[in-house]
């Protein structure tokens, strides 16, 4: 039961990177479409 025990742990690892990764991909594009926004007001 330790070995499943430890599967599961590191899957669960493995999906809080990938929300991470997630989150960081979202805050990439908020501040590209922020800084978009920025360029065309100034224009």
């Amino acid at each position: 039961m330790k070995f499943i025990d430890n599967l599961l742990a590191h899957l669960k690892k493995f999906k809080i990177a990938k929300y991470l990764e997630r989150i960081g991909d979202h805050a990439t594009n908020i501040a590209e479409w922020v800084l978009y926004s920025l360029d065309d007001k100034r224009e």
